[in-house]
């Protein structure tokens, strides 16, 4: 007897595209387009002022959209990054909220 099983096969999965802009567009805060990102999607920002924001959970790249100053006001934290994925922060200007504190905080990621 042959028994005949039905296979799935799965494109695998394609990168979002999510953009940033201070004043227009979904998106008006990085933190936002962050929170609504799924692994492996990618944000581009526009020029501007942006708040803090953090990656958790998840692979990212994080890029300027057009030639401009990006400035984050605030800590970027990175954490709890599975060993399969990637962060990439490219384009960004980092003012952590003290003179002593560089805006960057990384912990307990396992990937890259």
């Amino acid at each position: 007897m042959i028994t005949l099983v039905p296979l799935a096969i799965l494109a695998p999965a394609q990168a979002e595209v999510l953009f940033v802009h201070p004043t227009q567009g979904p998106y008006r805060e990085i933190r936002d387009a962050v929170d609504a990102a799924v692994d492996g999607d990618v944000v581009l920002v526009a020029p501007g002022q942006y708040g803090h924001f953090g990656v958790i959970g998840k692979g990212l790249t994080i890029l300027p959209h057009t030639a401009g100053v990006i400035t984050v006001t605030g800590t970027v934290r990175v954490q709890g990054v599975p060993a399969d994925a990637t962060v990439t922060l490219k384009g960004l200007s980092l003012n952590g909220p003290t003179p002593s504190d560089h805006g960057l905080r990384c912990a307990s990621n396992h990937g890259a």
